[in-house]
């Protein structure tokens, strides 16, 4: 014998089939949406004023009421930190997916080679290797912010952006480890100084300056 039997949905007035059914219990309601629409109550939007009919604990009468009401007000740090792991799980955010997605690894080499020859050719000024050495050793090797040591592999650090007119000067220059070239990203010496609250940085460049220049004058006056 089925366990099913045919009830009457309060709501739509529809017939519907239901196991559920007990001596202690009786299917009222077809659906989700039967359910809703009878527990619903009269609610006034957070918003804009509207009344409506919800049964859940929604605020606002529609989403767009609900991005208007947030929109303006800075974000907390958790919630930042859920949209972020949203952000990673979504396949949206993955491959081809991105919005940005330019090939990858597959294309990165030949990405990297068009970048660097458009850096070359917005610069008019050529580096000066003996410079670069008498620099290099003036920071004895080490990161001009954060003085980590920088290995085998420094970076040539633009204290005003190539992006933003800088050039390669000898008082443009200076060697940094690849985190702190990447924190910099665009911003001048000045900027990033004030934006980490580091302001010795620039004492320290008009002293590395000077004990760079002395040697490098006279190597300058010897070669004539």
């Amino acid at each position: 014998m089925s366990k099913y039997r045919d009830y009457v949905c309060e709501v739509c007035g529809k017939t519907f089939q239901s196991n559920k059914g007990c001596r202690t219990r009786t299917p009222r309601y077809c659906s989700k949406e039967c359910c809703g629409k009878a527990h619903a109550k009269m609610k006034v939007c957070a918003f804009c004023g509207k009344e409506f009919y919800n049964w859940t604990r929604d605020k606002y009468c529609s989403k767009k009421c609900a991005n208007d009401a947030l929109r303006g007000i800075p974000l907390s740090a958790e919630h930042r930190k859920k949209l972020s792991e949203a952000r990673k799980a979504s396949p949206k955010c993955h491959g081809a997916n991105l919005y940005n997605w330019k090939g990858g690894e597959s294309t990165y080499a030949e990405r990297m080679k068009a970048h660097n020859q458009r850096r070359r050719s917005m610069m008019k000024v050529h580096l000066d290797n003996v410079y670069l050495k008498l620099l290099i050793k003036a920071q004895q090797n080490k990161c001009f912010y954060c003085g980590c040591d920088m290995g085998d592999s420094p970076s040539l650090e633009h204290l005003t952006p190539v992006s933003r007119g800088g050039d390669n000067q000898s008082y443009n220059l200076v060697y940094a480890c690849k985190s702190c070239n990447s924190k910099k990203h665009d911003k001048t010496l000045e900027e990033y100084a004030i934006h980490t609250g580091s302001f010795h940085w620039i004492d320290k460049y008009d002293l590395m300056l000077a004990k760079v220049y002395g040697p490098y004058m006279n190597f300058i006056r010897n070669r004539k």
